[in-house]
């Protein structure tokens, strides 16, 4: 076999090619300590016209036909971060009762109640006469949106027509606590963050007013019995997909 005899100067040669790859350059190494990341916070607060939002709207031994019965509900934002939109959701509940009052129980009756095992359907027969929304900054009225007028869906307000999809669902001829409950409303503007908390100088908010009546159509077949009516408001970060 044939020997070929390598120099010794190729081999160092060799020997240094694979070494010039471990040679480094200049660097500097900094750590950033103490990076903070905190979240804001979603904050609502229900209130009426004064300090408590139970009960906000009530009325006992109603019957068809009397004088419209008026009711508010104001929204406060105590938050850091306004949020995106409101959505309210109305829950009904119809009680069959003898005399209007469950704290004695829910009892069937009266004799002259026609339906006096179920009150279903009672909500249909409190109709919604008109319905707004009212945004305040320091107390003063900044917009306003008549959702219901003289029992439609149809009415103007300041800055024109807001029904936010509200119409008579149960296709009785006017707005009621039924059609609201099915319904429910989204995509409403929150008020302005009310940072010193809800009642004092200065105050941001946003307010419901709603009237309502018993229809005169109603009937015997309510007679005694009670609807209750909750409203849960969720504010929310971003807008609805």
């Amino acid at each position: 076999m044939r020997k070929i005899a390598v120099p010794l100067a190729a081999i160092s040669a060799i020997a240094l090619l694979f070494t010039a790859g471990t040679l480094a350059y200049f660097s500097d190494l900094e750590t950033s300590t103490n990076n903070t990341f905190s979240t804001g916070t979603l904050d609502i607060f229900l209130t009426d016209g004064i300090v408590s939002a139970t009960s906000a709207w009530e009325k006992y031994d109603w019957k068809p036909g009397e004088p419209l019965e008026s009711g508010e509900l104001r929204v406060w934002n105590l938050g850091t971060n306004k949020g995106d939109h409101l959505e309210f959701d109305f829950e009904l509940t119809e009680y069959e009762d003898d005399n209007g009052d469950l704290t004695d129980g829910q009892n069937n009756g009266p004799e002259s109640d026609t339906a006096n095992t179920t009150a279903d359907g009672m909500g249909r027969y409190l109709y919604i006469d008109c319905m707004s929304i009212t945004w305040f900054e320091n107390d003063n009225e900044t917009d306003e949106h008549i959702l219901i007028s003289g029992g439609s869906a149809t009415g103007s307000g300041v800055c024109g027509n807001f029904t936010y999809g509200l119409y008579d669902v149960n296709g009785n001829g006017y707005m009621d606590l039924d059609d609201l409950a099915t319904l429910d409303l989204d995509n409403v503007a929150p008020p302005e963050l009310d940072t010193n908390g809800a009642y004092d100088a200065i105050d941001n908010y946003l307010q419901i007013n709603m009237n309502v009546g018993f229809n005169e159509t109603a009937g015997n077949d309510y007679q005694g019995d009670v609807t209750i009516m909750n409203v849960t408001v969720t504010l929310n970060q971003v807008a609805s997909q």
